[in-house]
C-alpha cells in the first residue's frame, strides 16, 4: 500500500508480499507500518499526529493486503498498539478505521504464531479498556470469540 501525494491510499498492485519485495517498491511490505509505529512510540503527541494524518488506515490497509505475511501482521499490530496508546481518541481512531478487525483477522489467520497472538491479544485488551466505543469495536470485530479460541489453543498445548 502506498500513499499518494494527496494522502489517499492505493494498492501497490502486487498479488503477494514477495512480489512487492522483488519489485523493489519498498524494502518489505508493511515497512510503512514499522516507520509509523516508531514515530507513534515517540510519545502521545506523535501518536496523535500519526492518527490524525491517517496512519492507522495505512497500516490496516497493508494488513488486509498481505494477510499471510506474518511480519506485516506483527509490525501492523505493534504500530496500531503504539498509535492507540497515544490517547483514548487515538484508540478510537484505530477502531474507526478497522484496526480491531484487522487484528482479529491476524489472530485467526495465524493461530500458531505465539508472538503475533500475544501482541494481538494485548492490543485488544488495552483498547477495550479505553472507552465503550473501543470495547464495542473489539466485540463487533469478533475479538471476544478470538480470545476464547486462543485460550483453548493455549490450554491444548
Amino acid at each position: 500500500v502506498r500513499a499518494t501525494a494527496d494522502g489517499r491510499r492505493r494498492s501497490c498492485g502486487h498479488s503477494t508480499s514477495s512480489d512487492c519485495r522483488s519489485s523493489g517498491i519498498s524494502e518489505r511490505p508493511g515497512s510503512a507500518g514499522v516507520a509509523l509505529g516508531r514515530i507513534a512510540r515517540g510519545g502521545p503527541a506523535n501518536a496523535q499526529a500519526v492518527a490524525k494524518l491517517g496512519g492507522a488506515g495505512v497500516i490496516v490497509a497493508a494488513m488486509r493486503e498481505h494477510p499471510s505475511a506474518v511480519d506485516v501482521q506483527i509490525s501492523g499490530i505493534s504500530a496500531l498498539q503504539s498509535i492507540a496508546a497515544g490517547s483514548t481518541a487515538c484508540a478510537e481512531m484505530v477502531a474507526d478505521v478497522g484496526g480491531m478487525a484487522a487484528i482479529v483477522a491476524a489472530l485467526r489467520t495465524h493461530p500458531s504464531v505465539a508472538d503475533l497472538q500475544g501482541k494481538g491479544s494485548r492490543v485488544l485488551s488495552y483498547v477495550t479498556k479505553c472507552s465503550a466505543v473501543c470495547a464495542q469495536a473489539v466485540v463487533a470485530a469478533g475479538g471476544l470469540a478470538a480470545a476464547v479460541a486462543m485460550r483453548g489453543c493455549i490450554r491444548a498445548t
